[in-house]
Order: C-alpha cells, then sequence, then structure tokens
C-alpha cells in the first residue's frame, strides 16, 4: 500500500513539473537573462522574429547530451532557418562563474545562435525542470507552442513542430 501511494505521487509530482513549464497563460516566463558581454537582456526580447518562431534550448557546457544535441542542431539549423525563418536561441545554466567559459565554447564551436546564460538559474526554477537539454518553442507574443527534453536524434521531431509553428 504504502509504495502504491509513493508510486501515486511521485506520477502527481512528475505531472506538476511538466505543467510548470509555463505560466497561468501558456506564456515562457519573463525574466532577465545575460548575453556574453554580461549584459541584461530580457526575455521578452528573444521572442522578436518578425512573427516567425523561435527555439529556446537550455544548455550546460559540462552537458554532453547537449553538447551532442547543440552540434545535430547547428548542422541543420541553416535549413530549418531557410524554409521557416526560425531562430535558434540558446540559454546555458552555467552560473555567473562560467560566463567565459560559455562565450569560449560558443566562439571555438562556431556557434551562429544567439547566446545567452540564466547566470543564476532563475529560468530554469521558474520552467521547473531538472534535466537538461530543454527545447522550448515560442512564439512573438511569448506562448509556449511546444516544449520537451530533446535528445540527439529527434532532429526530425523538432523540425516538425518548427513547421507547426510556422504555418500557425
Amino acid at each position: 500500500m504504502k509504495i502504491r501511494l509513493f508510486i501515486t505521487a511521485l506520477f502527481v509530482a512528475l505531472l506538476t513539473s511538466a505543467t510548470i513549464a509555463q505560466d497561468d497563460n501558456g506564456n515562457f516566463p519573463v525574466d532577465t537573462v545575460y548575453d556574453l558581454d554580461g549584459k541584461a537582456v530580457s526575455t521578452t526580447d528573444l521572442f522578436k522574429n518578425d512573427g516567425k518562431p523561435v527555439v529556446i534550448d537550455f544548455w550546460a557546457t559540462w552537458c554532453k547530451p547537449c553538447l551532442l544535441s547543440i552540434r545535430h542542431m547547428h548542422e541543420n539549423y541553416g535549413e530549418w532557418k531557410e524554409a521557416t525563418g526560425v531562430k535558434l536561441v540558446l540559454i546555458s545554466i552555467d552560473n555567473e562563474d562560467m560566463m567565459g567559459r560559455v562565450k569560449n565554447m560558443a566562439e571555438k564551436k562556431g556557434w551562429k545562435f544567439d547566446i545567452y546564460v540564466d547566470k543564476n538559474q532563475v529560468l530554469q526554477e521558474k520552467l521547473g525542470f531538472n534535466q537538461i537539454p530543454q527545447t522550448y518553442i515560442v512564439e512573438e507574443d511569448g506562448e509556449i507552442f511546444w516544449h520537451e527534453e530533446f535528445k540527439p536524434g529527434e532532429e526530425g521531431k523538432l523540425f516538425k513542430q518548427i513547421k507547426k509553428a510556422a504555418r500557425k
């Protein structure tokens, strides 16, 4: 009986954490992130893309699955952008002490995305996730169109959702 209660409580907790991924209106949280030069930027500025979808991917420099996923997104980004006008935004959850490492890694890898740091993990907390990478498709008004823990090999699935968001 105790095991059933535990499993039920765990299931409810997982469902609850999945629904925290937006505010009461289904929107991405408004908060501050920092560009690679340390300048504060509102998350509302991240969604500006002439009405086209924005992919926001949370990652960290120490996360091997994140780096693999970013590599796959980097390889497909040109095609995705040409087909849908999508903008890709990376938000590192590395702390403030790691901002230099984030910037060096982005330069070394040649990433052409907008890259920011959630240096105090405020967005991570507001969105309620513990595992990375986490990928969101956000519309210009901040509404979350789609969210999933993105995994390498799921580029086709992500692109399918980007195309749906672009047609909306």
